[in-house]
């Protein structure tokens, strides 16, 4: 049985590792447009399996990337994750993409832990020209 709509990515994000960083599933066309499965999709199993490769939960995702390099297929989906780095702050994994036997897709992402920061502060706009936008005539020097 399908879950609820609000569950429904959850339950079609979940992956089984097979071997160390590697990760699979199955994928139906659930996700299905424009003749094969949606690249938010993939982008989604690849960040989930790279979640998964960081150690320190409290890295959390700052920024991903992909690559797609065919279209996604349904059937079986193979993530192979490499953990590039892991600092005390930061961490950065890639991930190998499989659709179809075939690589489909690079992803790249980096975690990190939330850190304080000073207070945001706005600052005033310095004018780049005159009101009413006419800019002063170049200086030109005496003849």
């Amino acid at each position: 049985m399908e879950p609820a709509a609000p569950d429904l990515l959850l339950h079609h994000r979940s992956l089984v590792e097979t071997a160390p960083g590697v990760f699979e599933r199955d994928a139906d066309r659930t996700w299905w447009g424009g003749g094969a499965l949606f690249g938010g999709y993939a982008q989604v199993l690849a960040l989930e399996a790279m979640r998964r490769c960081v150690p320190d939960p409290a890295k959390v995702p700052k920024s991903i990337t992909m690559h797609y390099l065919r279209p996604f297929v349904d059937g079986p989906q193979r993530i192979a994750v490499v953990l590039e780095r892991e600092g005390r702050n930061m961490a950065n994994a890639t991930a190998r993409l499989f659709s179809g036997g075939k690589l489909a897709g690079l992803a790249l992402a980096n975690f990190g832990t939330t850190r304080p920061s000073g207070a945001f502060r706005a600052a005033a706009l310095h004018p780049a020209a005159p009101p009413g936008g006419a800019r002063a005539p170049p200086h030109r020097p005496p003849e």
